[in-house]
């Protein structure tokens, strides 16, 4: 009886946060849409549907592992799908850095999967900003730091992240913008045995549209 409990907590556990999500998405397109209307003329400027592909480099300011607070270089690659206003995204995010936590761990790898919907405002004929609710996965791998040998454990971790992006963009021409990206993640722990990796990102790039 008592595994039979321990497994449905576990099953809810990981429900919640989903239905948190969803929840999430909903309000924030529902405010953006209500307090930003779409001009008609940058309606009729606009294409109904476009795909765009991109990159961006910068910074992770803010990479934590529990209570281990360090920082890093991110490397970004996105594509993102536009629906007159509605904008969803898939990213893939790369840390590289020396340690998490200075000299608590070596950071041997980093990188998380994200999917992201929301509703770009548009600021002028040049500019929009895509605010989106983002939802995904990032998995650490490091080595603790031994202070009594040559060498320490490894281990990975993985956590589920919740949280809000920025993806303000200037369009030099029809088919290339410059791009910004700004990420507040909050981590959520699926497993016992694991840490909080929270993070935040803040990079600038390139975004080429194809169709």
């Amino acid at each position: 009886m008592n595994n039979y409990i321990k497994i449905s907590q576990k099953q809810i556990v990981q429900i919640n946060p989903a239905r948190k999500t969803i929840g999430f998405f909903a309000v924030v397109l529902l405010i953006l849409t209500a307090f930003n209307p779409v001009p008609l003329d940058a309606q009729q400027r606009s294409e109904v549907l476009s795909l765009s592909i991109g990159t961006a480099g910068g910074l992770a300011p803010h990479f934590t592992l529990g209570d281990a607070k360090d920082f890093g270089i991110s490397f970004i690659i996105f594509g993102d799908l536009q629906f007159e206003q509605y904008v969803g995204q898939l990213s893939f995010t790369s840390i590289f850095g020396k340690t998490i936590g200075k000299d608590l761990n070596t950071l041997d790898s980093a990188f998380a999967i994200h999917g992201s919907l929301g509703y770009s405002v548009i600021a002028t004929d040049r500019i929009q900003v895509p605010v989106m609710a983002t939802m995904g996965g990032m998995f650490i791998n490091y080595t603790t730091i031994s202070r009594f040998g040559p060498s320490g454990n490894s281990f990975t971790d993985g956590n589920l992240q919740m949280g809000i992006s920025l993806a303000p963009r200037y369009s030099i021409n029809e088919q290339i913008s410059v791009y910004g990206s700004l990420q507040f993640l909050k981590g959520i722990i699926i497993a016992e045995d694991s840490e909080f990796i929270n993070l935040t990102n803040v990079g600038v790039g390139i975004r080429f549209t194809l169709i």
